[in-house]
C-alpha cells in the first residue's frame, strides 16, 4: 500500500456553510497532522467496490452493523480515540469485550453461526480505540471478510494519525444502507448476533437511554458523496475517506454476489487499506 495522500478542498469553512449541495470544489494536495484536527470524522466504506489497481474491495459488510449498532444503541459516546495502543493491549481489550483471540468463542462454536460462515468476532469499540477500556463492549459474529476489511480500513485510519496520540474522531458509513443499525432512526432491538462479554446476548437493559436521542443524519460531502454519521457533523468539518469510494468504482448487488458465490472474497488474504483523502460536509440532507 502506498502512503497515503490527503486532499484539501480549495474552500473555506464560511464558504461551505452556504454552499449548496452538490456543488463540488477545485482540490489540491497537502499534507495535515489530523490529531490536531477538530471536526474529523472517519468514512467506513460498507459496500463493496473497486480499490487500488482495480483489485474487487468486500467492504467492511456487517462489521457496519456492530459500529452502528454500538454508536447509536449500546454507547454514550460518539467520539472515540486512537492512542496508539499495542498488540498487547489490544488484545487485552479483545478478551474484555468476549472476543478472546486465543480461545474460541460463539462465533466459532455456535452453528447458526458457524454454518453461515460468521465465524470471526467483530467487538466495539474497536481494539484500537482507549474508549474499549471502559467495558459495556458489544460483539457481533460477522464473516471473516468483513472483518478483514474493517481491520485495513481502520488500520490505514490510524496510518493518518501519523504517530501523534490521542487522535480523536467519530464514525460515518458510505454504503451502509444494506446495514440495519446504520440509519437516522434504528430500531435499537437487538437481534439473535449481538452479544457481550460471556457471550451474554445483548437485552433492552443494555441499551443506553442517551442512545434513544438520535441526532446524526445524511451527510453530502463536497466530492458529491452522501455519508450517513451517528453524529451531527459540522459544516466545513473534514471527512477522511476512501479515494476510491465513489458511484464509478462502485460494485453492483449482482456482481458482489456472484463474487460471494464464487468464495473470492474469502480467498483475498489482503486488508483493505487503500489511499484515503481528505473530503468536507457541505450539507445536511
Amino acid at each position: 500500500m502506498k502512503l497515503i495522500h490527503t486532499v484539501a478542498l480549495a474552500v473555506t469553512a464560511a464558504q461551505a456553510a452556504v454552499a449548496a449541495p452538490g456543488v463540488m470544489g477545485a482540490v489540491e494536495q497537502r499534507d495535515s497532522g489530523l490529531s490536531a484536527r477538530a471536526g474529523l470524522t472517519f468514512v467506513v466504506e460498507c459496500s463493496p467496490y473497486t480499490g487500488t489497481g482495480g483489485k474487487k474491495r468486500k467492504g467492511a459488510g456487517d462489521t457496519c452493523n456492530t459500529m452502528c449498532y454500538g454508536t447509536n444503541c449500546k454507547l454514550k459516546t460518539k467520539t472515540f480515540t486512537f492512542d496508539g495502543a499495542s498488540k498487547k493491549t489490544k488484545d487485552q481489550r479483545r478478551t474484555m469485550a468476549g472476543c478472546n483471540p486465543t480461545e474460541k468463542n460463539i462465533c466459532k462454536t455456535d452453528n447458526r453461526f458457524k454454518d453461515k460462515g460468521l465465524t470471526d468476532c467483530d467487538e466495539f469499540p474497536l481494539a484500537a480505540t482507549k474508549e474499549a477500556d471502559k467495558g459495556g463492549q458489544v460483539f457481533r459474529c460477522v464473516k471473516p471478510a468483513d472483518n478483514r476489511s474493517q481491520g485495513g480500513q481502520t488500520t490505514t485510519m490510524i496510518k493518518q494519525c501519523k504517530g501523534k496520540y490521542p487522535c480523536s474522531f467519530t464514525f460515518s458509513f458510505k454504503g451502509a444502507s444494506p446495514y440495519k443499525y446504520c440509519g437516522a432512526s434504528p430500531n435499537c432491538k437487538a437481534d439473535d448476533n449481538l452479544f457481550t462479554q460471556g457471550n451474554k446476548p445483548v437485552t433492552k437493559r443494555d441499551v443506553a437511554i442517551e442512545s434513544q436521542v438520535h441526532e446524526g443524519g445524511y451527510f453530502q460531502l463536497r466530492s458529491g458523496a452522501t455519508i450517513y454519521s451517528p453524529s451531527d457533523l459540522a459544516i466545513g468539518s473534514i471527512a477522511v475517506r476512501n479515494a476510491y469510494s465513489n458511484e464509478t468504482n462502485a460494485i453492483s448487488a449482482e456482481e458482489a454476489a456472484q463474487i460471494e458465490a464464487d468464495g473470492l472474497w474469502d480467498e483475498d488474504e489482503e486488508d483493505d487499506e487503500d489511499d484515503f483523502i481528505e473530503d468536507e460536509v457541505v450539507a445536511k440532507l
